[in-house]
């Protein structure tokens, strides 16, 4: 069988086949003409070969498998292909998180729903402390998505009373060493659009009803406020779109709360 023919035969390319052979994982049979001849059993150690290398393992790993018969060679190298391909997954995971996360917002604010109340996944706050943009890109930019937040707690009863220090930093989507884990649980997200040239920080007064909304839900009175941009306009006076989600904490279920948070839409 001529190349052309092994190469339909199995879907290589003929440069690919070429390239194993000069690798010595395949020896055709070389005729007097000058062609190749590719014999059945040359097919099935090409189809091997794409299919070890489909797997993540290197043609030079499986060259010297051939060579030895050590498949623990061919074993070592699946292994830390399935460690990486883990944690690809997990980085697709936490992108999808905040991607569905964002499309929500930016639903709201289309809809012009006033809130809603949804179960929010592990995410992660590494704060700034005193500084107000420390240096940050040896950490999520590793693989971890992330957004800016500011954290205010509030005692909701008549007025709305801020507690203790706000603070700010990164919202993280996977652990980074140093940063504090926020647990799953349900929410009330209500997208607010706030003038970005204004310098006071959105606070009480903004997020009055949603407080209101979040002590009717809850019978509790004291509530930690998470606030991210999402989306930025340009020659707007209100041009920062604000994601505020009040936590509500463990022990709630989100399914109790479907018809009292209709009165938001």
């Amino acid at each position: 069988m001529k190349i052309n023919d092994a190469s339909r035969s199995t879907g290589i390319s003929r440069d690919m086949i070429r390239y194993y052979e000069k690798l010595g994982l395949v020896t055709p049979v070389h005729l007097p003409n000058g062609y190749r001849d590719y014999s059945d059993d040359d097919l099935y150690l090409l189809t091997v070969i794409r299919y070890l290398s489909n797997l993540g393992v290197p043609l030079k790993v499986i060259s010297r498998a051939f060579e030895s018969g050590e498949t623990e060679l061919v074993v070592g190298n699946l292994q830390d292909e399935i460690g990486r391909l883990n944690l690809l997954k997990a980085q697709i995971d936490i992108r999808i998180a905040a991607a569905k996360e964002s499309i929500a917002c930016f639903n709201m604010l289309s809809s012009g729903t006033s809130g809603e109340i949804y179960n929010a996944p592990e995410r992660y706050l590494l704060s700034f402390g005193s500084l107000p943009y420390p240096e940050y890109r040896s950490g999520p930019e590793a693989g971890g998505f992330f957004s800016f937040y500011y954290r205010q707690a509030y005692r909701a009863e008549g007025r709305n009373i801020p507690q203790g220090e706000a603070d700010r930093g990164l919202l993280l989507y996977s652990p980074l060493p140093g940063a504090e884990r926020v647990p799953p649980q349900p929410c009330l997200r209500t997208v607010i659009a706030y003038p970005s040239e204004s310098r006071r920080l959105l606070g009480a007064r903004e997020l009055s009803e949603p407080l209101r909304q979040a002590r009717t839900l809850t019978g509790r009175t004291e509530f930690t406020v998470l606030i991210r941009q999402f989306f930025r306009r340009k020659h707007s006076p209100d041009a920062a779109f604000l994601c505020a989600e009040i936590l509500l904490g463990g022990g709630v279920n989100s399914s109790e709360f479907i018809i009292q948070n209709s009165e938001f839409k």
